[in-house]
C-alpha cells in the first residue's frame, strides 16, 4: 500500500502531498481513485466510462467498487483454471481414444474413437498414435479421415471442419511409412508435401502456396459435392 502511495509524492518539492487534504479518508477510497485513473487515463475514456455508467463515485461508491473487481478478478481466474483443467483433462482421456482410432479394425471404430476430437486440443495425440503403429489396411483411410475431419459424411471433429497439419508433421508421418502410400499418395493428403520430396529425392524445398491453396480448392469442392450427393440419401433413410 505504501508502495503505491509514494507514486503520488511529490519529490521536487520535497514535501509529500498527504492524503487527508485530499479527503480520502480510507484504502478502498484510494484505490477507487487510482485503478480507475488507470482504466481510464483520459477524459475521453472517463466520459465514455460515466456515460455507460460503468465509473464509480470513489467518495461514495468506493467499496461497490473494488467489491466488483475483485469479483471480477475472481471469476476470470477461475475460468482460466476451469479451461486448464477441462484442457488436461482432454489431453488424459485422448490417449485412449487415440490408441482406439489407431488400432480400429474398421473405419467406423477409427471414426467413433476420433469423433469429438478437437484440433486445438488433441488431434495430435492420434496423428502420433498412427505414426507409431505398424500399417495395416486401413492406414490410408485413417489418415484422409484425420485430414479432412469427416467420415462418410459426418463431422468429427468438435471445432474445425478439416485439419491440415504442418510440413514437418506431415514428413515425419512419411519417414514413418515411406511405402505405405504412393508419392501421388502422400501429396494428395498432405498437399504441403513437396512431391520431389515424396518420391524420396533430397530434402523437402518450401512448398508452391499457389499450388497448395488450389489444390485446397479443389478439395473442398470435390466435399461439397460429396455432401450434395449424402444429403438426399440421409433424408431419404
Amino acid at each position: 500500500m505504501e508502495g503505491v502511495r509514494r507514486l503520488f509524492d511529490d519529490e521536487d518539492i520535497g514535501s509529500p502531498k498527504k492524503f487527508n487534504t485530499w479527503e480520502i479518508k480510507s484504502d478502498t477510497q484510494f484505490f477507487a481513485i487510482y485503478i480507475q485513473n488507470k482504466l481510464q487515463n483520459k477524459n475521453a475514456a472517463r466520459r465514455e466510462a460515466i456515460s455507460k455508467r460503468n465509473y464509480k463515485d470513489p467518495w461514495n461508491e468506493d467499496q461497490e467498487f473494488i467489491q466488483f473487481w475483485y469479483g471480477k478478478l475472481i471469476e476470470e481466474e477461475k475460468a482460466r483454471r476451469l479451461t486448464q483443467f477441462t484442457t488436461e483433462q482432454k489431453k488424459q482421456e485422448s490417449s485412449g481414444d487415440a490408441s482406439a482410432f489407431a488400432y480400429g479394425k474398421t473405419l467406423e471404430e477409427a471414426g467413433g474413437a476420433l469423433l469429438g476430437a478437437m484440433v486445438g486440443v488433441n488431434v495430435m495425440a492420434f496423428f502420433r498414435a498412427l505414426i507409431k503403429k505398424p500399417i495395416d489396411d486401413l492406414f490410408k483411410e485413417k489418415l484422409k479421415m484425420l485430414t479432412t475431419g469427416h467420415l462418410m459424411g459426418v463431422k468429427l471433429f468438435q471445432d474445425a471442419e478439416e485439419w491440415h497439419p504442418k510440413r514437418r508433421h506431415a514428413n515425419k508421418m512419411y519417414k514413418a511409412h515411406t511405402k505405405a502410400l504412393t508419392p501421388e499418395e502422400w501429396v494428395e493428403i498432405f498437399p504441403s508435401m513437396s512431391y520431389t520430396f515424396a518420391k524420396g529425392e533430397g530434402k523437402c524445398p518450401p512448398p508452391d502456396k499457389r499450388a497448395y491453396h488450389k489444390l485446397m480448392k479443389k478439395e473442398r469442392k470435390r466435399k461439397q459435392n460429396e455432401m450434395k450427393i449424402l444429403k438426399p440419401q440421409m433424408i431419404k433413410k
